[in-house]
């Protein structure tokens, strides 16, 4: 009786140690409320004094998306439309006078404004470079900017962005997306400078 039931528990704990491991094994979940996601300003003559509301919509920007990589690891990243709601909006402040994110049915006050579109549309991890095999997170988004009822676009971005930090361990990733929605972010300020965006639009009041 006694070997039967050793036998039952030795069989229990192989059954296992197969799923603890994989538990072990998983890359840690990214939830973008916890990155301290930071960016440098670039320098600009003058600020953007026309408001600029960015309409925040589920459908563009996804509250839950999972980075994965061809035959590499696979992060889920939660939380993503902080992305827009906290972290691109105060980094815009660095350009523009206002900065406000609000839902697709809000009603956007009258008069001389911008209306800013997001989307966020592909994480994903990617080799650092063709001879670093360590991967990089990566991002995939747009930003179209425009004076309503305007037939083009005051600003628009559309590609793709990759972090710098590599995700040499399970732990990391959080670094890894942190680093990947700040260049993200420094390839749009870094846009809005040198696309002489103020300069246009504070001509036009």
């Amino acid at each position: 009786m006694a070997s039967t039931t050793l036998a039952r528990a030795a069989l229990a704990l192989a059954l296992a140690m197969p799923i603890s491991g994989q538990v072990a094994c998983a890359y840690r979940p990214v939830d973008v409320e916890s990155l301290a996601i930071a960016v440098r300003p670039p320098p600009v003559a003058q600020r953007i004094h026309l408001p600029l509301y960015i309409i925040r919509d589920s459908a563009r920007i996804p509250e839950t998306m999972t980075a994965t990589a061809p035959n590499g690891p696979t992060v889920e990243v939660r939380n993503v439309q902080t992305f827009v709601e906290r972290d691109l909006r105060v980094a815009l402040g660095s350009l523009f006078d206002s900065v406000t994110v609000v839902d697709p049915t809000a009603q956007v006050p009258a008069g001389e404004r911008l209306v800013g579109f997001v989307s966020v549309d592909e994480l994903g991890l990617a080799y650092a470079t063709a001879s670093d095999k360590r991967w990089v997170g990566t991002i995939r988004y747009s930003l179209e900017i425009r004076l309503p009822g305007a037939p083009t676009y005051v600003y628009r971005f559309a590609g793709a962005a990759n972090g710098a930090v590599t995700l040499d361990d399970r732990t990391k990733s959080s670094e890894v997306f942190a680093s990947t929605f700040a260049s993200a972010i420094q390839r749009v300020l870094d846009g809005i400078a040198r696309a002489s965006v103020a300069d246009r639009l504070n001509a036009l009041q």
